[in-house]
């Protein structure tokens, strides 16, 4: 569904069906999108999946914590769909992980063509 508020942007939005994959399970999600566009340029300011204009972070952050979401899977949680802070510090942990993984790998290859 779209609309164009005549201002020179289209707001659309749309919901999709995705799988929630990790290793101990999966779980099919209906996920509400909603993007905003530049009708000249064609610029998409960008997509916001599943927005709640209405969720407090922080009042969740405690209710996840009094419910215990952090001991559950990913997609069995009250609140899976946002992120929580011990979720964010993870992923950031893994990220970085990755990132010295990846540099070695590199590293390595690029070492072994120079012998």
């Amino acid at each position: 569904m779209s609309f164009n508020y005549g201002d020179g942007v289209t707001e659309s939005s749309e919901k999709d069906t995705a799988q929630w994959l990790r290793s101990f399970g999966e779980k099919e999600l209906m996920e509400m999108t909603v993007g905003s566009c530049d009708n000249d340029s064609g610029f998409v300011f960008g997509m916001g999946l599943n927005f709640d204009k209405d969720m407090d972070p922080e009042t969740a952050e405690l209710d996840a914590v009094a419910v215990g979401d952090p001991a559950l899977p990913y997609p069995h949680r009250k609140y899976a769909r946002p992120w929580a802070a011990a979720d964010y510090a993870e992923s950031l942990v893994i990220s970085k992980k990755e990132r010295v993984r990846k540099a070695t790998e590199e590293h390595t290859r690029k070492k072994g063509k120079a012998l």
